[in-house]
Parts: structure tokens; C-alpha cells; sequence
């Protein structure tokens, strides 16, 4: 793995230089099909966990037909976005997909679909791609976004508890297609806990739930000594 080093200097009553190590970002998180047409898949993911220490600058999209070796994967593109619709695929064959992140050190190690995906027009079941696990400071803004999928269009809601969430002054639901943000507002501790997206087609149902956990304020505590010598 390489690294380069950031160096800064900051000048106060002490002079520290701080350093900051950049590497290579983690793999891409959840690499999906989540359409088909007889000539396309699109394929979406999340951002990796960690960056490297640098931005991201393109994703390295590539796949593979079933039936060559395992190092011959075909570069389709580089992409900005968190998804791509791969054109050009032969009806009938299958093939998978993977995605690596890339940034000014280097590309990450890629990350795989789960098995082959078929080329042809079909319906699909929704499938959800979100974040698993957000924390966040009492009092911030909550955003949770999610992409969904399906064909058809899923219709969707949100859960905590097992009940489906109310809006309020403070929680908002946004919906666009394919995807669904819910937003709380000045989230405290009771903000807590597991929500659950629903998603359901003709073709099935999928669900998938995301962990909030809201940390308290923290107190700082300053000393002051004062010493009084007498002389």
C-alpha cells in the first residue's frame, strides 16, 4: 500500500507540526444490480468507509462475462456518481460487476456483486441500499437517505419500533424516484434507536433497517489554579 504524508504548520504559543497519513480509500460498500434491460444492468453502491485521508475522486467500474478466467474483467467506465447503467451487454449472458474507489494515492481493493446477474428484461423485486449505521451529535440535523430499486416502481415507507413514522415540525420525509430521505431536526437521545425502510413491488418485499444512535453533549471541565506566594 503507498502513503504520502500532509504536513502542516501551525504557529501559537507552540510551534507543532501535525501530520496526516494518506493512503489508498477502502472498497466501495453494498455493489448491487438493481435493473435490467436485454442490452444493460445498472449497478449502484455506497461510499466506502474511509477515504484514505483523500477525497475520492472516480469509481473504476469493470465486469465480467460467465465464463472467463478470474483475472479477465473488461474496464466499462469511471464514474463521479454512485451508479452506472452499463450499456452494450450481449441478451441472454450473464455477467458481474465490480467497483473500486479511487483517489490521489491510488484505487482501492474492488468490490464484487454477489454471483452472476442475467441480461434480459425482467421485473424485478425491490432491493434498498442505505447506510446501516449513523452517529450523530444531539441537536444536529439527522439525514438519512436511501436508494431504492425495483421494477415496478416500489412504494416504500419508514418504521421505528415496528411503528411507521409520523411527520412532525421536526421529522420530514422526502420522496423522489428511487430514492427516499427522512430528516429529523434537532435530534436528541429519544432520536435513538432502529429505523426500517419497507419496500414492495408485485415482484416481493425488502427491508432494511439502520442503527441511529444519537450522542449526548459532552461537558468540558477547565481548572484554574490560582497560586498565591507569600512572601
Amino acid at each position: 500500500m503507498r502513503h504520502y504524508i500532509k504536513c502542516k504548520d501551525y504557529y501559537s504559543l507552540i510551534n507543532i507540526p501535525t501530520f496526516t497519513l494518506v493512503g489508498e480509500p477502502d472498497p466501495p460498500k453494498k455493489v448491487e444490480v438493481t435493473d435490467g434491460t436485454k442490452s444493460s444492468a445498472t449497478v449502484a453502491w455506497l461510499k466506502p468507509l474511509r477515504d484514505g485521508g483523500s477525497k475520492i475522486d472516480g469509481y473504476i467500474v469493470e465486469y465480467q462475462e460467465e465464463g472467463q478466467t478470474e483475472k479477465e474483467w473488461t474496464q466499462y467506465s469511471v464514474v463521479k456518481d454512485l451508479s452506472i447503467v452499463v450499456m452494450g451487454l450481449k441478451e441472454g449472458k450473464k455477467y458481474k460487476f465490480r467497483v473500486a474507489a479511487r483517489n490521489i494515492v491510488g484505487s482501492s481493493l474492488p468490490r464484487e456483486t454477489e454471483g452472476f446477474f442475467e441480461v434480459k428484461e425482467q421485473l424485478m423485486a425491490p432491493k434498498i441500499i442505505m447506510a446501516e449505521n449513523i452517529t450523530i451529535k444531539a441537536g444536529k440535523k439527522l439525514r438519512v437517505e436511501s436508494h431504492i430499486f425495483g421494477k415496478p416502481a416500489p412504494t416504500f415507507k419508514w418504521q421505528k419500533n415496528d411503528e411507521d413514522v409520523m411527520p412532525s415540525s421536526r421529522l420530514a420525509v422526502h420522496k423522489s424516484k428511487g430514492a427516499s430521505v427522512l430528516i429529523i431536526k434537532d435530534v436528541s437521545r429519544s432520536d435513538s434507536g432502529f429505523y426500517n425502510l419497507i419496500a414492495e413491488n408485485s415482484s416481493g418485499i425488502a427491508s432494511q433497517k439502520v442503527h441511529v444512535v444519537i450522542m449526548g453533549p459532552y461537558l468540558f471541565l477547565y481548572l484554574f489554579y490560582t497560586i498565591i506566594i507569600l512572601l
